[in-house]
């Protein structure tokens, strides 16, 4: 067996224990048979993907908190990519006569495969030094000289420390670890595989710049079209790497001069572009299918699902900011910033529970209505310092290799222009990744602490960029290296266990079901056939609830018509929609005007077609659907009540409208 394979299998069984040891010591399998999620979208999606279909259900009965009602069936908002991931080993548990394959251990799989990837990429340049340059240095010896009998592999002291970092800032980075010990929900593991993917298409780049070729370039375009099926964000992470790629790839070109004489011959550019673009239509190929379910699921590809789930939020402005305008969209880019930096960095002690509206929760959060949760440690300002620096040196290093490449192209003329440093290529794909995801949550309607969990693999490869550049500094400055290196070694470790100990995780975590427990909960899956067909109207009085759809009517009190700022009727065949209103005795309606209700049905905004006053109120008339696909069916409608102006105002308070009426289509005679 060779040093490399033996390296590798050893390698694998480390991963292993790796995974099994955080899915312990994490609390995620607390016990022997208790490795099933407590939440099952993930297992629900699997289980249509085994049906043949998208949908996890063709029911309206089978809504849940956070799914949503869209081209005639329930889906989940989460992705695709896990339940993907999940498909294969739910398929060989169904043919060993299996009911399930457990949710913990699917995530352990991916979990340890991820550890040997990082593993393999870090610490088997450290542990067989055995390099091309080593070799030439060899070559050169021995001319004239007869043959030189070839030098044992030995360890590369200065690659081994870089390799631990990696290693810690990868598999053991303190924000990835805290959303790991937080409560096991699919929000919190939808996380968890984007800290995982990001990672691997960081050791992709590594890997690339280290043996350049294209069959691995063609593969990594690939592999990162394919993260916005885990979450959407990841589509910046799969574009920093396709531009590092083709970046590492183009100055790998071999220089003229050098090879002049031999067989081998520089690439024609149109060679050299025809891959290029290879790569970008496999990443873009990616992006394309998730445009195309995005489409079949929620009737956009540019939907993700997110203005169209449900919840029960008692005061309405979550459902309101996300189907209709909401006012941070309007504060100024100074204030925005200085909210996304203090939630980043000066929310590691703040936890606000559900108290989504509160003000103060963390330094730098503005004054404006937003929902907001923060509940566990991310990063707190040591990350920031080390974090700044990273970034400040990658731009260094980048202007270096560029002047660099102007020089030699000056002189030369050639298509190589050779590698930047791999720590500068580092991180580079962090800042390529950070800058657009920063730009996306200035605006966002809602913030959360696991949303910033999405910056996780770019800050750790600045880090790692940070690391590897300060390693080699000292290896090649002082001869007092390796006692540097320890030191280096052991403040890495106490600042990330320190920041794992000392990190915030609310108590009453989810955790894990047996199988049993899971069955108790699952819903059966029922046909759309047979159903029946919902009433033309909605009257005070008359309960929703015999439909048995849940949500419905939410944000609307059926026994005395108030409505919060925004509600959601489910209707069957809209022809119109007719909202008979009136004002709340006693309460003034000097911020409100009966012209700021706007209703959407779907994702389309209805036309209001006229308002007539009556004597006690108003009647307020929208035109139908004007897409097809709004028309026949079971279609879930949303109400704003109120101009985003005034929304702050109704915060946990129903505005002064009472709804008497809805209706939707004319009495069948």
């Amino acid at each position: 067996m060779s040093p490399r394979t033996e390296l590798r299998l050893h390698f694998s069984y480390h991963a292993i224990l790796y995974a099994l040891g955080l899915l312990f010591f994490c609390g995620i399998v607390p016990e022997w048979g208790r490795w099933y999620s407590f939440t099952l979208h993930h297992r629900a999606q699997t289980d249509a993907f085994l049906r043949g279909g998208l949908a996890l259900s063709h029911n309206p009965g089978d809504l849940a908190l956070d799914l949503c009602w869209s081209e005639g069936g329930v889906h989940q908002v989460w992705g695709l990519g896990i339940p993907l991931w999940r498909l294969p080993f739910e398929t060989l548990a169904r043919a060993f006569g299996q009911p399930a394959f457990p949710d913990r251990l699917e995530l352990g799989l991916f979990m340890a495969l991820v550890a040997y990837i990082v593993l393999s990429t870090w610490s088997i340049p450290a542990l067989l030094r055995d390099s091309k340059p080593a070799r030439q240095a060899t070559d050169a010896s021995s001319v004239g000289q007869g043959s030189v009998a070839p030098k044992k592999a030995e360890i590369n002291w200065m690659q081994l420390v870089v390799a631990f970092g990696g290693v810690v800032l990868s598999l053991l980075f303190a924000p990835f670890m805290s959303v790991l010990r937080h409560q096991s929900s699919v929000w919190q593991e939808v996380l968890v595989f984007v800290h995982l993917f990001g990672v691997i298409l960081m050791c992709g780049v590594i890997t690339l710049a280290r043996n350049p070729n294209w069959g691995r370039f063609v593969g990594l375009c690939t592999v990162a079209g394919l993260g916005g099926l885990v979450r959407p964000t990841l589509i910046f992470y799969g574009l920093g790497t396709v531009v590092m790629a083709g970046i590492v790839m183009v100055c790998s070109l071999p220089r003229p001069a050098r090879f002049s004489g031999s067989t081998r011959t520089q690439m024609s550019m149109s060679s050299l572009n025809g891959r290029l673009l290879l790569g970008a239509c496999l990443f873009i190929l990616g992006g394309g299918l998730l445009f195309v379910t995005n489409r079949v699921r929620f009737g956009s590809g540019w939907e993700f699902g997110h203005s169209l789930n449900l919840n029960c939020e008692p005061s309405g402005v979550a459902l309101y900011t996300t189907r209709f305008n909401y006012p941070f969209c309007q504060v100024p880019l100074t204030e925005a910033a200085r909210e996304l930096f203090g939630a980043l960095f000066l929310a590691s002690k703040s936890c606000n529970g559900t108290n989504w509206y509160a003000q103060e929760i963390f330094p730098g959060q503005s004054p404006t209505t937003r929902w907001r949760q923060f509940t566990f440690g991310t990063y707190d300002l040591s990350y920031l310092i080390c974090i700044g620096p990273a970034w400040i040196l990658g731009v260094w290093l980048t202007w270096k290799w560029l002047s660099s490449v102007a020089r030699d192209f000056a002189k030369s003329g050639c298509v190589g222009c050779g590698l930047p440093p791999v720590c500068a290529l580092l991180i580079g794909w962090s800042l390529l990744a950070s800058v657009p995801l920063a730009v996306f949550y200035l605006r966002t309607p809602v913030i959360a602490d696991r949303y910033m969990l999405d910056f996780s693999p770019a800050f750790a490869a600045a880090l790692l960029g940070l690391w590897w550049w300060m390693v080699e500094d000292v290896t090649r400055r002082t001869v007092f290296s390796q006692w540097i290196l320890a030191v280096f070694c052991l403040i890495l470790v106490a600042w990330q266990g320190s920041e794992i100990a000392l990190g915030k995780v609310e108590s009453g975590r989810l955790g894990s079901q047996t199988w049993k427990e899971v069955l108790e909960r699952e819903h059966t899956l029922l046909g759309i056939e047979g159903h029946e067909l919902l009433p033309t109207e909605y009257r005070v009085g008359n309960f929703s609830n015999l439909w048995r759809i849940p949500y419905n009517c939410s944000g609307w009190d059926e026994t005395n018509g108030r409505l919060s700022v925004s509600a959601i009727f489910f209707v069957e065949n809209a022809e119109f929609l007719e909202l008979e209103l009136a004002p709340a005795l006693g309460e003034g309606m000097e911020d409100t005007s009966v012209t700021d209700i706007r209703a959407k049905v779907g994702l389309e905004f209805l036309d209001r077609q006229s308002v007539i006053r009556t004597k006690n109120g108003w009647i307020v008339r929208f035109i139908g659907p004007k897409q097809h696909r709004y028309q026949r069916g079971v279609q879930p409608v949303f109400l704003a009540t109120v101009s985003p102006i005034v929304l702050a105002k109704f915060v946990g308070t129903p505005t002064p409208w009472i709804l008497k009426r809805l209706s939707w289509r004319a009495e069948q005679k």
